[in-house]
């Protein structure tokens, strides 16, 4: 049960439907739909009928973190005359992102550690970044979040052993979970909560049957997770101690193709670079894009040189980051939600479960 709202609500399949309506209206609604390829996509809909219901266990190929950290932005307009002048360009859009994994939920908490604005319920402290980023905080102040709760994982999930799953238990605004022909809807905020009294009529309070069948489906769906977990804190304990031996990552660094796809499906990955882009000659932009440690001009400094040149270097880099408890205690959360996206998209088959079971074996 929710830990800001002691109530469980319920809402029909036909209410759920009519209550997205008025929200499409209001606002930009990002949900699973299927791309021209017909794997599942976050993308803007105009109708309920656009979401691809049929996503129930398969995660979205990219998670939705595009909407609060786009992979092109311009940040800023500057110009010179008479003095420097900064006019920042923000997404003053309002959205709410409908069908979002608790996987993905938690990976954008791992983000407001990163780039500021706080976790949504406030329950968890931690230290706010030295230079709050305005850009993130406003797209994640102005989305609200309906997340779904997850029945059985899907081939790559694994979740349950990153502590990002199958439910939450905070930090989102409401949380259905598919029940008897309808919803069980879990408030996680104040926002979330003022959706239920502002539009009570598609809502109704669950029984003490349904309050216990909840229970069940989460059990139920815990249990169906391969235990695997006690892998992922020995390789955490072994990454910490520096006690894995440089022959994997030299292993493991020969295979990697340098193409930065890891980084890219990750949801917790959030490298980028900066530009400064001249369109006049007293005036431009500064655009941010998506970048990955995963390429050699990630560390590239100036005079040219590359400071980690080596792909082996930096594949060790990339999950130390993720595994070293030096992380965990800054950022209150593994650098990996269990997402599963590295084991579909990696062509040299280096992802997350195949990193911990080489360092367990080793």
């Amino acid at each position: 049960m929710s830990r800001y709202e002691e109530n469980l609500w319920v809402i029909t399949r036909d209410n759920l439907f009519a209550l997205m309506d008025v929200f499409i209206k209001t606002r930009e609604v990002i949900a699973p739909v299927r791309g021209h390829g017909g794997e599942v996509i976050f993308y803007p809909i105009e109708s309920i009928d656009d979401v691809a219901w049929d996503w129930q266990y398969v995660n979205a190929v990219l998670p939705p973190k595009r909407f609060f950290l786009p992979q092109t932005e311009i940040m800023f307009e500057y110009s010179f005359d008479n003095g420097y002048r900064i006019t920042p360009r923000y997404d003053d859009q309002v959205r709410m992102i409908f069908g979002i994994r608790p996987c993905d939920v938690n990976a954008l908490i791992f983000l407001d550690r990163f780039f500021g604005g706080g976790s949504v319920s406030k329950k968890a402290p931690y230290e706010e970044p030295l230079f709050p980023d305005s850009h993130y905080i406003k797209r994640r102040a102005n989305t609200f979040i309906i997340a779904f709760g997850c029945h059985q994982p899907g081939e790559n999930c694994f979740c349950i052993c990153c502590e990002s799953g199958p439910f939450l238990e905070e930090d989102y605004d409401l949380q259905l979970t598919s029940m008897n022909g309808g919803y069980a809807v879990e408030v996680g905020s104040a926002r979330g909560l003022k959706i239920i009294y502002g539009n009570e009529h598609f809502f109704r309070l669950a029984s003490s049957n349904e309050v216990e069948e909840l229970g069940r489906i989460k059990e139920d769906a815990v249990n169906k997770f391969r235990d695997t977990c006690a892998y992922m804190s020995k390789a955490i304990r072994r990454v910490t101690e520096g006690k894995v031996d440089n022959s994997l990552w030299e292993k493991l660094g020969e295979r990697c193709l340098d193409c930065g796809g890891c980084s890219y499906v990750c949801p917790t990955c959030c490298c980028y670079n900066v530009v400064d882009t001249p369109l006049a000659e007293k005036s431009g932009i500064r655009t941010r894009t998506w970048d990955s440690c995963a390429f050699a001009g990630f560390t590239r400094i100036a005079g040219g040189e590359i400071l980690r040149s080596d792909k082996t270097d930096r594949l060790k880099r990339r999950f130390f980051h993720k595994l070293s408890y030096q992380y965990i205690q800054k950022n209150k959360r593994h650098g990996c939600v269990g997402c599963g996206r590295c084991i579909t998209t990696c062509l040299a088959d280096i992802n997350m479960p195949l990193v911990v079971e080489s360092i367990r074996k080793q």
